[in-house]
């Protein structure tokens, strides 16, 4: 008999690279990339000039850009048909609409919470002589530790900011740009070698993520399903807006939201809008007279039915293990809180504070520990897997030969995350910090960003303010007596411009690029060059725009948290804890932590095993303060999943699915006009939004 050889084994690295090569990429005309820096600049000047019009709804504070979406439907529906109907010019191909469309959503949070509103106020703070009162003791355990390049200490230059000018004439001329030019230049190598280090990890781990694991990327996903068919013609209608179903979903959305729009506005006398859930003092008032009392008081997590359509309708979209998991998770730590209640441990949730800055609970911790501990082997098995590849392609080779390979495999992800590293400890030893203190807050400052990454990328969580990070764990040690004041002033000013509301993250949005960039096969060079240039683009015309409108109106006039309250509240407690003032942050949290960790730790070896062992998405979230607004409409999403699949199938599944897409739609564009309606007319109590805490 002939000898049997065994089939060759591939790397799966090199099947990805073989797969990869039969899908052959897109062109992209040269124009497009001009064009994505244009839009994502005037994105981010509509999105400043409305938040300056001081009306009650912020387009950009989440994950999700509706003016984005707005520009994708108006392109899809109008302007690509009518391009390829005039024969004139060359309707934009699928590849160059998702390129804009991708250089949009990443770039969108940049003018608000990812950076802009958090920047320009706080470099004008620390030297502000009306805030910087003996009382604070700012002078004491703050000021002395900063490095005064990168903040503005002229009072003259500081009072112009606060008051504005009076006179709109020549104010171009008037602002003292050179004053702001000094420090915003510091700060931007620090700031551009973080959004680095944020692509060069979205580059090492999409391949693992998106090719081999195959998570679904909700967010990513949505903007495929709304341009035309992989095979179609430029410019034909999306065959997703050819389905009735969807058309239900949207148009009901649209319509409901557009009703209760109206009823805020005032224009139906006598009409009430629709509450989307239920309201919060009614849910009190039944709860108070039972065995559930206090958790729906209004602590961070307390017990909220409140429904949002775009998280109903990605709840739907994600796989049922992981929308499960995000809600379970949820009602399971709320169980736990009311354990404690019945316990006498506190009162009602209020007794039980977290925030986003220091303070951690019961809760927060576990869900805390989880998340490091997940990312931490989310993070090893990226670089395992290249090791792997490097010692198959050097077997006979020596443990040198081996690194150098490693190296190679890395590519140019592996470039830029050395490289962003690097630059990023050389400018915070600048800043006077020791090289072990900055490695330990970026190993803990990348471990975060890899873990909201995956939980955007596999959960679809688009809202979030994370209660974790250096400082929280600098609490738990002890505070001031674990480590220096002199590390934690400097530092806790740096980690608030770019970690600490995170409700725009770059991070997630960068991987969710490398998904669409994927999916829709646009040319990979032309692609990610447009989405980095328009992020630059944006930075700078973020913060021009910012200074003129802060000294056009005064930034005592600006809205409260970003350029009064904010600012004020970040520095004190960075004067508690430096101090050692702000207390320990619990004797029990650090033990917390730990059972989170190991926890998650043993989730992710028993799903090797078990594949009905419960995600440990979910209990990660339990880090995420909005999990509250959220997990109602994620469970609704997988009660209507659940009941699809249970009875239809994948068929029923791939028929319904267009019905959830359509609501998704129809709420981001509700929220987008009666935005822009609210700006234009004035109307100060329209509120159709996405990032809504309670009904």
């Amino acid at each position: 008999m002939a000898e049997i050889r065994p089939f060759p084994r591939i790397n799966s690295l090199e099947l990805e690279g073989l797969q990869e090569a039969e899908r052959s990429p897109l062109h992209i005309r040269w124009w497009i990339i001009p064009l994505a820096v244009l839009l994502c600049a005037a994105q981010a000047v509509v999105n400043l000039f409305c938040e300056w019009n001081r009306t009650s709804v912020m387009l950009i504070a989440t994950q999700i850009s509706i003016i984005a979406f707005g520009f994708l439907a108006a392109l899809t529906l109008v302007v690509n048909p009518l391009l390829r109907l005039s024969r004139l010019f060359r309707p934009l191909s699928r590849a160059e609409v998702i390129t804009l469309f991708a250089a949009m959503a990443v770039s969108a949070g940049i003018s608000s919470f990812g950076l802009v509103d958090q920047l320009i106020p706080l470099i004008a703070s620390p030297f502000n002589p009306s805030w910087n009162v003996p009382q604070r003791k700012w002078d004491v355990d703050v000021v002395p530790h900063l490095n005064p390049a990168l903040y503005i200490t002229d009072a003259t230059v500081i009072d112009a900011y606060r008051q504005g000018f009076q006179s709109t004439e020549g104010l171009w001329g008037k602002i003292n740009w050179a004053a702001w030019a000094k420090p915003l230049s510091f700060w931007m190598i620090f700031v551009l070698a973080t959004y680095l280090l944020f692509y060069s990890l979205s580059a090492l781990l999409y391949g693992p993520w998106g090719r081999r694991e195959k998570l679904v990327f909700p967010l990513a996903r949505l903007p495929l399903d709304l341009v035309s068919d992989d095979d179609a013609e430029p410019g034909a209608i999306p065959s997703v807006f050819r389905r009735r179903i969807f058309w239900i979903g949207f148009l009901g959305v649209l319509l409901l939201l557009s009703y209760n729009a109206t009823c805020q506005a005032d224009w139906l006398r006598g009409m009430t809008a629709v509450k989307l859930g239920l309201d919060q003092n009614q849910l009190i008032g039944m709860l108070d007279k039972s065995v559930f009392k206090g958790i729906a008081d209004s602590g961070r997590y307390r017990l909220v039915f409140n429904i949002i359509f775009t998280a109903v309708g990605i709840g739907f979209l994600l796989p049922l293990e992981v929308s499960k998991s995000l809600w379970m998770y949820f009602v399971a730590a709320l169980g736990l809180m009311m354990g404690a209640i019945w316990l006498a441990f506190g009162a009602s949730t209020r007794s039980f504070p977290s925030d986003y800055f220091v303070e951690n609970n019961f809760i927060s911790s576990l869900g805390a520990g989880g998340l490091m501990a997940f990312a931490a082997v989310l993070l090893a098995r990226a670089f395992m897997d290249r090791w792997t590849e490097a010692r198959g392609r050097t077997e006979d080779g020596g443990r040198g030969r081996v690194v150098a390979e490693f190296l190679r495999c890395m590519g140019w992800s592996g470039v830029g995350l050395f490289l962003s590293l690097g630059v990023t400890l050389a400018w915070l030893r600048w800043n006077h910090i020791g090289l072990h203190w900055g490695m330990a807050f970026m190993a803990v400052v990348v471990l975060m960003t890899v873990g909201l990454m995956r939980m955007v990328a596999e959960g679809g969580v688009y809202w979030f303010q994370i209660h974790t990070g250096p400082f929280h764990l600098v609490n738990v040690a002890g505070g001031a007596k674990a480590v220096s004041g002199a590390v934690i002033a400097p530092l806790m000013l740096i980690y608030s411009v770019l970690f600490l509301d995170i409700k725009t993250f770059l991070a997630p949005s960068a991987v969710n690029a490398f998904k669409m960039q994927d999916e829709s096969r646009a040319a990979r060079g032309r692609f990610h060059l447009a989405v980095a240039l328009a992020g630059v683009a944006t930075v700078a015309v973020s913060c021009v725009t910012v200074l003129y409108m802060v000294h056009l109106h005064g930034a005592n006039g600006g809205q409260s948290w970003f350029y009064s309250s904010g600012p004020q509240y970040i520095i004190t407690q960075t004067q508690r804890l430096a101090s050692g003032t702000l207390g320990s942050g619990g004797d029990l949290n650090w033990l917390f932590y730990a059972i989170g960790g190991l926890w998650v730790l043993l989730s992710v070896f028993l799903r090797r095993h078990f594949f009905w062992w419960l995600h440990p998405i979910g209990f990660c979230m339990m880090a995420n303060g909005l999990m509250p607004a959220l997990w109602f409409s994620f469970f609704l999403g997988w009660v209507c999943k659940k009941i699809t699949v249970g009875y239809g199938g994948r068929h029923m599944f791939a028929m319904v699915r267009p019905l959830f897409v359509g609501m998704i739609l129809g709420e981001l564009l509700a929220a987008l006009g009666w935005s822009l309606t609210a700006q234009v007319l004035g109307l100060q109590n329209v509120a159709i939004d996405i990032n809504r805490v309670q009904p």
